[in-house]
C-alpha cells in the first residue's frame, strides 16, 4: 500500500450508507447527488494505479493532479454521472468528493478532493477521439485548505496542528490577523507577525519554502555523515 497515510479504516457499510447510488465500479453518489465517492481499487504497479496515485509523500501543493480511469461501459456511466454531479453539487465544498483506496483486506479514506474542470474537457476530448467516449479519465486533486499566513492550499484539515509546507505555520485553527494563539505552537506569534517573518525569508530567497528548506537540511545532514 504505497501511499497509505495512516488514515482510519472505512467500512463498506459506511460507504453504502452515505453513498447508496452505485454508478459503476469505483464510483458512488449520495442520495441527493451532491457528494461523490471514488474508490481506487487498481492493482499496484499497473498503469491505472500509477495514474491514480495522489503522491501524498511528495510536496503537498495545489498542482499535483492524478487521474481515475473508467473504461468500457463504466466509462460511459461515469461520464454521465460526473456531468450531472458537476451541475448539482457545490464544487467549492471540501466534502463534496471523498477519495478512498481499496486493498484486499481493507478500505480506507485517504482524503477529500476536487475535480479539475480545466483538465476535464481536455481528457474528455482525447477519450472521444480514440474510443467514442468509452474511456472516461477523471482528473483530480487533493483538496487542501488555505494556510491563513501564506494563502497556499497546503492544509488537509484546519485546526489540527498541521505544518504548512510553504511557510511553516503550525495551524491551530485561528484566523484573526492579530488573534492571540491559544496553544502558541508558533512561538506566541500572531498570524500577522508570522507572515512578516515569512516575507523576510522570501525577500532573501524568492524560492524559499518550508518544505524546500527541510529537504535542503536533510540533504546537508546526509552529506555530513
Amino acid at each position: 500500500m504505497a501511499w497509505y497515510d495512516g488514515t482510519e479504516n472505512y467500512t463498506k457499510e459506511k460507504l453504502f450508507k452515505a453513498y447508496p447510488k452505485k454508478i459503476c465500479r469505483g464510483l458512488f453518489l449520495s442520495d441527493d447527488g451532491k457528494r461523490l465517492a471514488i474508490v481506487n481499487d487498481f492493482e499496484e504497479n499497473t498503469p491505472f494505479y500509477k495514474a491514480s496515485d495522489p503522491k501524498r509523500e511528495e510536496d503537498f501543493s495545489e498542482k499535483n493532479v492524478f487521474y481515475h480511469v473508467f473504461a468500457g461501459e463504466d466509462g460511459v456511466k461515469a461520464r454521465a454521472a460526473t456531468e450531472e454531479f458537476i451541475k448539482t453539487a457545490d464544487l467549492k465544498d471540501s466534502d463534496s468528493v471523498l477519495l478512498l483506496r481499496k486493498d484486499p483486506d481493507r478500505l480506507f479514506a485517504y482524503g477529500n478532493g476536487h475535480i479539475c474542470l480545466s483538465l476535464l474537457e481536455i481528457t474528455a476530448a482525447l477519450a472521444d477521439g480514440v474510443s467514442d467516449g468509452s474511456v472516461f479519465i477523471l482528473p483530480l486533486m487533493l483538496y487542501f485548505h488555505r494556510c491563513p499566513v501564506c494563502g497556499k492550499r497546503t492544509l488537509s484539515e484546519r485546526g489540527m496542528f498541521e505544518i504548512c509546507a510553504e511557510c511553516g505555520w503550525e495551524d491551530e485553527g485561528i484566523d484573526g490577523e492579530d488573534e492571540e494563539p491559544v496553544f502558541a505552537p508558533n512561538g506566541d506569534c500572531t498570524i500577522r507577525e508570522y507572515r512578516k517573518k515569512y516575507f523576510e525569508f522570501k525577500a532573501e530567497d524568492p524560492l524559499y519554502s518550508r518544505w524546500g528548506d527541510c529537504l535542503k537540511r536533510k540533504k546537508e545532514n546526509k552529506e555530513k555523515r
